[in-house]
């Protein structure tokens, strides 16, 4: 059941994925944290290490465009956040009955 969880909002997103930077926003961070993330610099003051190291991970899948691996990386991070969500629901429901 837990798996469903995480594929159902993959499938989804995956198949709805941009396939280059969008420009909702007027591009302003799309460009900018792709391209801090794959060269590993810091694209704000803050920086979202978090962010740059593990994106840059999706930038070495040998296929696609780079702004699609990272448009992979956020859908990933989407099914991730439901799967956590899920469990944390069955986690509560759980303690409650008890």
């Amino acid at each position: 059941m837990s798996i469903f969880v995480f594929l159902i909002p993959l499938l989804a997103y995956s198949l709805t994925l941009a396939p280059d930077i969008t420009w909702a926003n007027y591009g302003m961070d799309g460009g900018d944290l792709i391209v801090a993330s794959y060269m590993l610099g810091v694209p704000h003051p803050t920086g979202y290490p978090t962010y740059i190291l593990l994106s840059r991970l999706f930038s070495e899948i040998p296929f696609g465009s780079i702004a699609w691996r990272y448009n992979l990386f956020s859908a990933n991070g989407l099914s991730l956040d439901f799967q956590f969500y899920a469990n944390y629901l069955a986690a509560s429901n759980h303690y409650r009955s008890v």
